[in-house]
């Protein structure tokens, strides 16, 4: 089998796409499983974003970079590299300007997700190697979906990638894999069908 979820699937019909690792990699997927631009898909979640959300992130990021000032631990660092591009940032409009038109600097996040679902209404299906029969939490809000996107969700890097499915690579209900909906309904997040 030539990959991990055709090999948890019994079924080489599953590939997983690569995509660039260019901190746009969750909007390239949807645009290449959408056909929309990535663009577009980034000045949606861009428009949506609130002065909570903002607030939040600026916080993490000086919080981050008081922490890393008095101790110099390695894992603050991190945290001030991957939010360093709010360095300059002061409003909300400067962070959904950044947040739409940087491309790479700020990359897609669990509230990216929702809102994404649930401005597109569908659902983001996300695989990850490290909780194979679970769905990542993250997913699942909207309750009828107009289509699918299946997605290899690499933790560790926070990577996306696309996965098709006999060269689909969206579904409706009716040709969502039988494996899927299968997981869809079995996992611990699930009631009554629908990923919590």
């Amino acid at each position: 089998m030539s990959n991990w979820i055709a090999r948890l699937f019994g079924d080489d019909s599953f590939v997983i796409v690569p995509s660039d690792a260019d901190g746009n990699c969750f909007f390239h997927v949807l645009s290449q499983a959408t056909g929309m631009s990535m663009e577009w898909i980034k000045r949606i979640v861009s428009s949506e974003t609130t002065e909570e959300e903002f607030e939040i992130k600026m916080y993490m990021y000086l919080s981050a970079k008081e922490l890393y000032r008095e101790t110099r631990r390695e894992e603050y660092l991190r945290d001030v590299l991957d939010y360093g591009w709010l360095e300059n940032v002061r409003t909300l409009d400067q962070y959904r300007s950044v947040l739409a038109f940087h491309g790479g600097i700020c990359w897609a996040d669990g509230e990216s997700v929702t809102r994404l679902e649930r401005i597109l209404k569908c659902r983001i299906v996300l695989l990850s190697r490290t909780a194979p029969n679970v769905i990542h939490p993250h997913a699942g809000s909207v309750e009828e979906p107009r289509f699918y996107v299946l997605v290899n969700y690499m933790d560790a890097s926070h990577h996306f990638e696309l996965v098709t499915f006999h060269g689909r690579k969206f579904f409706r209900d009716e040709n969502l894999p039988r494996v899927i909906k299968t997981l869809l309904l079995s996992s611990p997040r699930c009631r009554g069908g629908v990923v919590a």
